[in-house]
C-alpha cells in the first residue's frame, strides 16, 4: 500500500501539486490480486482436487505388514495451476516496481 502511494507522489512531484491517495485507491490492487488468486485456487479445487495417498516405504515385518509409510496429497495436473499462480504474483511484483 505504501509503495502505491509513494509511486503516485513521485509521479506528481514534477508538477509540484499535492496528491491525496485514498485507502480505497491503494486497496484496489490488493483486492484484484486476492480475487485472481482465489479464482485460480477454486478452479483448481473443482477441476482437479488434491487426493490423499498413503505410500508404503517397502519395509515389512515377518507377517508382511508394512512397518513404515508416509502420506501426501497429490494432484494429477498440478503444473498449470502453479505456473498460473506464479505468473499472477510475479506480474504483481514487477508492476509494483
Amino acid at each position: 500500500m505504501l509503495l502505491f502511494r509513494g509511486k503516485q507522489m513521485v509521479a506528481n512531484l514534477a508538477r509540484s501539486k499535492k496528491v491525496r491517495v485514498k485507502r480505497r485507491d491503494a486497496m484496489k490492487p490488493y483486492g484484484i490480486l486476492l480475487m485472481l488468486n482465489t479464482i485460480v485456487l477454486v478452479i483448481w479445487t473443482e477441476a482437479n482436487p488434491l487426493k490423499w495417498a498413503r505410500i508404503d516405504t517397502g519395509t515389512y515385518d515377518n507377517f508382511f505388514k508394512s512397518l513404515e509409510s508416509y502420506g501426501t496429497c497429490r494432484s494429477n495436473h498440478i503444473v498449470p495451476y502453479v505456473v498460473l499462480l506464479f505468473i499472477i504474483n510475479l506480474l504483481t511484483v514487477i508492476l509494483a516496481n
